[in-house]
């Protein structure tokens, strides 16, 4: 179990990191909902893949970069097919895919580095990432909740 638990705080901070980031760019689009489940499964499939193969050859140095890469280049065509498919917007979504891996792949150096030598730490971070996981959740919810409300109460008005 033990063994588990980096890769829960890995996609755990993935989640709390671009959760809200994906949010931004799909509440003002039909079915966004859908589309922030769709997104949200996409990160969720593409991080604990990449935690299982790099698990499994974990003595290839420069393997983390090569599946970085590749989540990227995922998420980015899951992201423009989910979002967009416009051709304009293709670079964006590149570019939007690269950003928020990357910080999430920062975000989770500087988190290891803390609770390498303190398990204390490690108990604290659970506690803290389960807690942002779930308060963003509840905004969500209640945001889209509100959206929801507001743009159906609007039409009957009309």
């Amino acid at each position: 179990m033990n063994q588990i638990i980096p890769y829960l705080y890995a996609l755990f901070l993935t989640l709390i990191i671009e959760l809200p980031l994906y949010y931004l760019f799909t509440y003002k689009s039909k079915y966004y909902l859908i589309k922030l489940v769709v997104i949200t499964l996409m990160n969720a499939i593409t991080n604990i893949s990449l935690n299982l193969i790099y698990l499994k050859f974990s003595e290839i140095s420069y393997l983390i970069y090569v599946l970085e890469i590749v989540v990227v280049l995922i998420e980015w065509i899951i992201l423009w097919l989910t979002l967009s498919r416009k051709k304009k917007e293709l670079a964006l979504y590149l570019l939007y895919s690269f950003v928020t891996n990357l910080v999430s792949y920062i975000v989770g150096l500087i988190c290891n580095l803390l609770v390498q030598n303190s398990f204390h730490l490690e108990i604290i971070f659970t506690y803290i990432f389960i807690a942002i996981f779930v308060v963003e959740v509840i905004v969500l919810v209640v945001w889209s909740s509100y959206k929801y409300a507001k743009n159906n109460f609007k039409k009957k008005d009309d």
